[in-house]
């Protein structure tokens, strides 16, 4: 498939999934969940349990903006924006610098925590192990319980390690 056969699928996708929840509220899911066999059984948050309430977004669109506005003023380096080069270590722990970038955002527009890591497992969530590892260096750092709940199963997660039986 091309990439602009992909690009007008995900289109064609995302439209129908816009008309059937016209007409119902969250029609697309119940009806994929009564399709797809695999999915008998697993729980879904469905309606307002859902949705951002209006603050939330605010938070998370401004984060998203702190890490965009974090990697634009960075130099241009290859595609892969992390680790970059790191930055002096902090507490023995290496902070990349877009990470480093990444905090000053966050502090100087007060994001909520929450919405900081929200947003960057959606954006670095996927990346490979050392943009990973700099992901988790950041939410170890920080003070919220998203942050520890956004990783402890990733096997190089420092809190895991820390608090993991011996055997």
């Amino acid at each position: 498939m091309t990439s602009a056969d992909a690009q007008l699928h995900t289109a064609v996708t995302i439209d129908g999934v816009h008309l059937m929840n016209q007409k119902k509220t969250d029609a697309f899911i119940e009806a994929l969940k009564n399709e797809r066999p695999d999915l008998a059984g697993l729980q879904f948050a469905m309606g307002d349990a859902c949705r951002l309430k209006p603050e939330a977004s605010r938070q998370f669109v401004a984060a998203l903006g702190g890490f965009s506005h974090a990697e634009a003023r960075l130099p241009s380096i290859p595609s892969n924006p992390l680790p970059r080069k790191s930055a002096e270590k902090d507490n023995g722990v290496e902070e990349s610098l877009l990470m480093r970038e990444y905090k000053s955002q966050s502090m100087e527009k007060k994001i909520d925590p929450s919405a900081s890591v929200a947003t960057l497992m959606q954006v670095l969530g996927h990346e490979d192990g050392k943009a990973r590892l700099a992901l988790v260096n950041y939410l170890n750092g920080l003070p919220h319980a998203d942050a520890t709940r956004a990783w402890p199963s990733w096997p190089f997660s420092p809190r895991r390690a820390k608090f993991a039986p011996r055997r």
